[in-house]
């Protein structure tokens, strides 16, 4: 029978400080939602850079009883404690999804992508979109700082990018995450639903 590797008690105090960290600043951001579009962005072959869209899969499948997700995932929409939630897979090109976050009308859009942040891989932070300048600290060439800046404006939605620090975004044959970055969608599931629930 295979045995759970053992976490060393450094990378647990880490895990449950990041935990809290993120639970309180998603806590912050969400205080007072009414609609809340959550956006997984990422291109499915570059390695950690599926960080965004796998999270978003998790969730469904969380929220949903265990069900597999549809095509469309925002035909679906689930009730949280602040209201209506629905899921948007953005993959690479996130500014296609403008008209169906226009039908929903979202009060709070979060995305999530794996995003350059200068910190270890694993690490998650809550950025503003305003504070996204001058070079992307995203992963590819979609400028979420403009896309962010158009939901405010046009829909007058808060907006935020979950950031994941990727170990690699190199090519890959199949959808694979590193270690640091698979604990870290993990993590950003489980604080996502503790804060939705």
């Amino acid at each position: 029978m295979p045995r759970r590797r053992k976490t060393p008690l450094r990378q647990k105090i880490k895990n449950s400080i990041m935990d809290n960290t993120l639970k309180k600043d998603l806590c912050d951001f969400l205080k007072d939602a009414e609609r809340i579009a959550v956006v997984g962005i990422g291109q499915e072959y570059r390695w950690d850079d599926a960080a965004g869209i796998i999270v978003v899969e998790q969730l469904f499948e969380q929220f949903s009883g265990g069900s597999a997700p549809p095509l469309n995932l925002y035909d679906v929409e689930f009730e949280t404690k602040y209201g209506k939630l629905r899921l948007y897979q953005g993959y690479e090109t996130p500014e296609s999804l403008t008209g169906s976050l226009r039908q929903f009308l979202p009060t709070h859009v979060l995305f999530i992508d794996a995003a350059q942040l200068a910190r270890e891989p694993g690490t998650c932070e809550l950025v503003p979109i305003s504070e996204i300048q001058g070079e992307e600290i995203s992963t590819h060439n979609v400028p979420l700082s403009l896309l962010g800046e158009f939901l405010q404006k046009d829909m007058g939605s808060e907006v935020m990018l979950l950031g994941i620090q990727p170990f690699s975004i190199g090519l890959g044959e199949k959808r694979t995450l590193s270690p640091p970055v698979e604990r870290a969608v993990g993590l950003i599931c489980k604080v996502l639903e503790d804060v939705l629930r």
